[in-house]
């Protein structure tokens, strides 16, 4: 089950995917023109965004606008790792490299690692695919 915004995204992902950026950018500033409430809380309305002018840029801005929604739901390191797999872009392209503002670097885990509750349960045989 996805929320209504949720809903929305994953069709403006399938106009991105046939390679429809009009019809995704519509989807996206009708969001943008009349935000739904989220739980208690109900966004302000926000300008139009401008139309990419090649597919590459498209991608870029979707997941842009896609984060903004979805940060404060824990729900982008699948849309992270989605990128590198589905949209062929580098680690570099996605994740935040260089310094991390509380001190040190980023690293290059790119996975969420598994818990100890699960390590200790005698079905988990570990994970086969690591790769993005």
């Amino acid at each position: 089950m996805v929320s209504g915004i949720d809903a929305r995204l994953i069709e403006a992902e399938a106009k991105l995917q046939a390679n429809d950026i009009a019809g995704m950018m519509t989807i996206l500033n009708a969001l943008r023109a009349a935000p739904p409430k989220i739980s208690n809380f109900q966004p302000a309305a926000m300008a139009a965004l401008p139309t990419p002018a090649t597919q590459a840029a498209a991608t870029t801005l979707f997941f842009r606008a896609k984060a903004f929604w979805t940060f404060g739901r824990g729900q982008r390191l699948n849309d992270d790792r989605r990128q590198m797999r589905q949209y062929h872009r580098t680690e570099d392209q996605v994740f935040p490299t260089g310094s991390y503002f509380k001190g040190g670097s980023y690293g290059h885990t790119i996975q969420l690692a598994v818990t100890n509750t699960e390590l200790s349960n005698p079905l988990f045989k570990g994970c086969t695919d690591r790769n993005p």
